[in-house]
């Protein structure tokens, strides 16, 4: 006996939409994943850290300890990675993890917190200026290692000089683009962004032009169109430090909007 089926189009489209839907979530929730969960403690004291990174490095995967010291990193791919834990005012950890399926790992880190003494100085001529807040912030960042620093010495005989003539004799990472008398800093490779999508002020010189960073003021955010910020503008005998961060270098508090796609550099004067 013959038994005749006859589905109309609809019917099989649908059939075919629901086939594909429940394959690719069968196929999600297939994806082996694994965690890692702790806590991030000061050496000795083992007082809780807050507000410290923990990454993965080559993965978009990052997290941030809680008022308790505490962190959840969960849905990690299984392999075996490179995690970094960072914290302001500690030293950086750097440990390989391997991540199985369906395992939670659980890990406390315990971190060395710097300290930065300072040899006793005779004054013998002019008094030296006491370092306010935001420069012990720089120089607690300059100790973490991460990131390029120029400290106020590179800067005490520039007197009439530009500052871009400063910034490329003595910072690698950079470039100066000169663009009808001006000049800007751009970053000395392409960055993560397209050819095409590069930031910069229509009718300019194409180039990955770092945001800039002036005592926590933003003078320019790096994003196309907008106008470039003449970095000699900047009297080089004004300033007092000077920092430049890769893209994923860039501390939170220069890049909170996430941003900054060819780097940051902040630069801090003597006021």
């Amino acid at each position: 006996m013959k038994v005749s089926v006859k589905l109309t189009t609809r019917r099989v489209t649908l059939l075919a939409l629901v086939c594909v839907g429940s394959a690719l979530q069968a196929q999600t929730a297939s994806t082996p994943r694994g965690a890692l969960v702790g806590t991030i403690l000061t050496e000795r004291t083992e007082k809780p850290v807050v507000d410290a990174e923990i990454a993965i490095v080559g993965l978009t995967v990052n997290v941030r300890s809680d008022s308790a010291g505490n962190f959840s990193m969960l849905d990690v791919p299984v392999g075996t990675y490179q995690l970094t834990v960072r914290a302001l005012g500690y030293a950086a950890f750097s440990g390989t993890f391997t991540f199985r399926d369906n395992i939670t790992l659980s890990r406390d880190f315990m971190l060395k917190r710097l300290s930065n003494t300072l040899a006793t100085v005779d004054i013998t001529a002019r008094a030296v200026a006491p370092t306010s807040n935001r420069l012990a912030e720089f120089e607690e960042r300059r100790l973490l290692g991460i990131g390029r620093y120029l400290t106020r010495e590179v800067f005490e005989n520039a007197e009439g000089r530009k500052l871009t003539d400063v910034l490329i004799g003595s910072m690698s990472g950079i470039v100066a683009i000169a663009n009808n008398g001006e000049r800007s800093i751009a970053a000395g490779n392409r960055g993560n962004i397209s050819l095409s999508n590069k930031p910069g002020q229509v009718g300019k010189k194409t180039a990955c032009y770092v945001q800039v960073v002036i005592d926590n003021i933003v003078r320019y955010r790096s994003t196309p169109g907008e106008t470039l910020f003449d970095i000699d503008t900047v009297d080089p005998t004004t300033v007092a430090g000077i920092e430049f961060y890769t893209v994923s270098q860039t501390p939170l508090q220069f890049n909170s909007t996430g941003g900054a796609p060819c780097g940051t550099m902040v630069i801090w004067t003597k006021r």
